[in-house]
């Protein structure tokens, strides 16, 4: 192996769905390049066995929030809660 991968982030099941795509598009494509996911300590088992039966790599990641007192969750839309994680 290269060394080279595919890398997404996968903090929810609703997002779950789309890394299956996204797998099953570069499969289709004959990448020679794996898929690995980075999961966050939040993401549910059920979701975690999914992606273990379709042999795809995980790494676990610690979910990174700012404090509330320089972020403010609730005004923010829900899909941007795990951004400071995809950014680190």
């Amino acid at each position: 192996m290269s060394g080279r991968v595919y890398l997404t982030l996968l903090s929810r099941s609703s997002y779950l769905a789309g890394t299956m795509v996204l797998y099953h598009s570069l499969q289709a494509t004959g990448t020679k390049y794996p898929l690995v996911v980075l999961v966050t300590t939040t993401l549910p088992d059920e979701a975690r066995q999914v992606l273990r039966r379709s042999g795809i790599q995980m790494i676990e990641v610690e979910l990174i929030m700012l404090p509330p007192s320089r972020f403010d969750p609730a005004g923010t839309a829900a899909r941007f809660l795990d951004i400071w994680t995809k950014i680190q």
